[in-house]
Formats: C-alpha cells, structure tokens, sequence
C-alpha cells in the first residue's frame, strides 16, 4: 500500500522539488494553504508531513504542527531558512532539513521517520 505524505509549501517550485523525493516513499498529496493541509490529513491520514515553514506566518506554526501530531499522528518534517527552523525549534517537529533542501539529506529523514512509524504501527 502506498504510504501518504502530505506537503504543504507556497512556492510551487519549492513544492515541486519536495513532491518528487518524496514521490520515491509512496503517495504524495500537496498543498499551498494552511487550512487545506489539516482538511487533507483528515482525508488522507498521512504518516508524514513535509512542511515548509518560511510562508507559513509564525503565530501559526505552533497550531499546525501541533494539529498535525497530535490529531493526525504524522511526524512532521520541517523545512525552511536556518532563522525559521531556529525559532521552530521547540515546536515538536520530528526532523529538520534547511533550504536550499538536498534531495538526498531529505531522502534519509523520510526514509527513517517513515521507518519509526512503520514500527510503532506495526508494519512490516
């Protein structure tokens, strides 16, 4: 079964570059809007979220990342600019990956979260 990973980036080439690693895992929902994110995790009950922080506005990282850990148990990845992944880093994300993102530094963050999941769902 395919794994769902959602994305939520403004840019579209950002969001582009994120879809395709993370298209070697499995299914990949994207988005550009904050609110549309949480209504497709309710959908899509993804294992893990990619989340690009730089235009998601500061007041509401905590909310969203919350949301999507404790409503949708999906670790999230955090993405952004070395001063946004700073200021969130008490905010429970399960990893980090600074921009300009390296395909591969990216690659091994999904593939072991995704691992870690698999484990405490119980999947092989």
């Amino acid at each position: 079964m395919p794994v769902p990973i959602l994305i939520l980036a403004g840019d579209p080439g950002v969001r582009e570059s994120l879809r395709r690693v993370a298209e070697e895992f499995g299914r990949v929902v994207t988005t550009h809007k904050p609110a549309l994110a949480i209504y497709l995790a309710a959908v899509h009950e993804p294992l893990l979220v990619i989340l690009d922080l730089d235009p998601v506005r500061s007041d509401g990282r905590s909310g969203l990342i919350s949301t999507l850990n404790a409503r949708f148990k999906a670790a999230v990845i955090g993405v952004g600019s070395a001063d946004t992944l700073r200021d969130a880093g008490g905010l429970g994300l399960a990893a980090m990956v600074e921009k300009p993102v390296d395909g591969g530094s990216l690659m091994l963050e999904i593939d072991r979260l995704l691992g870690e999941s698999a484990e405490t769902r119980g999947r092989p």
